[in-house]
């Protein structure tokens, strides 16, 4: 489920600020969690397998952030609901190109009436109460990510659909099937009016906009300026090398000189 922390900020015109874990290890994670809004599990080009999913969402759940698992592009309706069952807070679902992949997700991770869901998920229960089932449509996201022209074209009748949460960019995948190669900022001009088109075909259906804006503190003004709500800074690879290289320059004035 969604928690407090999270959904107050959304709720208050804050974006949410989140980390990327590339190396998916409870017990690091333990001292990465409380400092961020939400964590991004990524089973599709990460490290981690559906096996670590439990252990991931439960670091999540102690600390307060949301966990936002994206799944690969295969749609597998079964790995989505089990995700949901460990009471992660979303999924995030890869390539989703067109509005009969994205009805087909809602479906698979929506409860009646906006889709199909199966009820059950021994953990979410025993957290939560058989009664779940009357908060998780809400409180559990379906994030689809946009990552291709087909998918681009029709942003906003995927956003428009009812049980889409959010809209994420796919900026390399996007960039590369459009112009060809994945050189380039972020927030480049080929880019930004791609970024513009889909955080306002989220923002006019009422949903979440899920952009990049970091580390540099410029990356993400425009990422914030362009109404992305959800916003991934950085990664805890990231946060492991820029922290060494820091320690490595401050010894090296001191460093004996060489004979």
């Amino acid at each position: 489920m969604i928690p407090e922390r999270i959904r107050s900020k959304l709720a208050n015109g804050q974006p949410a600020l989140g980390i990327s874990i590339r190396y998916p290890d409870p017990s690091p994670m333990e001292l990465i969690a409380p400092a961020w809004d939400f964590i991004w599990i990524d089973l599709q080009h990460g490290t981690c397998s559906p096996a670590q999913v439990p252990d991931l969402v439960r670091v999540c759940d102690t600390t307060g952030t949301a966990s936002l698992v994206r799944f690969p592009a295969q749609h597998d309706p079964n790995l989505a609901t089990w995700i949901l069952d460990w009471d992660a807070s979303g999924i995030v679902s890869a390539q989703v190109d067109n509005v009969e992949t994205a009805r087909q997700l809602v479906q698979h991770v929506k409860f009646p009436p906006l889709g199909n869901r199966s009820f059950g998920g021994r953990r979410i229960i025993d957290r939560h109460g058989r009664d779940y089932v009357t908060r998780a449509n809400r409180e559990q996201w379906l994030i689809v990510q946009i990552e291709s022209p087909e998918g681009l074209d029709q942003c906003e009748a995927i956003a428009a659909i009812d049980g889409i949460d959010g809209l994420m960019i796919g900026p390399d995948d996007l960039r590369l099937r459009l112009f060809g190669s994945v050189a380039g900022p972020v927030y480049d001009t080929a880019m930004r009016p791609i970024h513009e088109r889909i955080t306002r075909a989220a923002r006019a259906a009422g949903k979440l906009a899920m952009g990049f804006g970091g580390p540099a503190p410029e990356t993400f003004q425009t990422a914030v300026s362009l109404g992305y709500q959800l916003i991934s800074v950085t990664a805890d690879v990231l946060l492991l090398k820029e922290r060494q290289q820091q320690i490595l320059d401050t010894l090296k004035p001191v460093l004996p000189a060489s004979r």
